[in-house]
């Protein structure tokens, strides 16, 4: 193989990495803006955007929903918290996600989510694991009624991070 072959697969290699982050900040950024809708939960903003010279073993891209969570009740925020995570694990195809070993690893969710689902980051209790059982029915990928919002509304994230559609809406603000 030869220096310039070894280059582009690594190159191939590390766009399909930026790809997967992307869509997996998407499916998780799509999962809390679902579950918003779902208990009619004010959202101001929710997007992804890509991370500044991330390391090799960090995300590419990360996302960000705002908006008046603490105005509902706490079996709301439990499953508007652990929404993000239980996304991505349906995305994956995470068996019994209920049950995964992911969610005793702080890493699973974000310190946001684990203090908007009330829970020590990597230590869920009773409510926390009622909570994603909940939001699982509801992203599960065969019978999953909110399945086809997910979806829909992560590419729909995915569209507005392109640099393309950042353009095209400042000229739309400015005219």
């Amino acid at each position: 193989m030869t220096e310039l072959t070894e280059t582009m697969n690594l190159d191939q290699r590390g766009a399909r990495v930026k790809s997967r982050d992307r869509r997996l900040a998407a499916i998780h950024e799509a999962g809390h803006l679902v579950i918003a809708r779902r208990f009619r939960i004010p959202v101001t903003s929710a997007y992804i955007f890509p991370t500044d010279n991330p390391a090799w073993d960090e995300k590419h891209w990360i996302g960000r929903i705002q908006g008046e969570f603490l105005l509902h009740t706490r079996g709301q925020r439990l499953m508007f918290g652990v929404a993000g995570a239980v996304a991505e694990m349906s995305w994956r195809n995470v068996e019994d996600l209920d049950w995964s070993e992911e969610w005793w690893d702080a890493e699973t969710m974000s310190e946001t989510d684990w203090k908007m689902a009330g829970c020590v980051p990597g230590n869920p209790d009773g409510p926390c694991f009622t909570a994603i059982k909940r939001v699982a029915r509801h992203f599960d990928r065969r019978t999953g009624r909110l399945w086809p919002s997910l979806i829909k509304t992560a590419r729909t994230l995915i569209i507005q991070s392109r640099p393309e559609w950042h353009a095209r809406r400042v000229m739309e603000l400015a005219a």
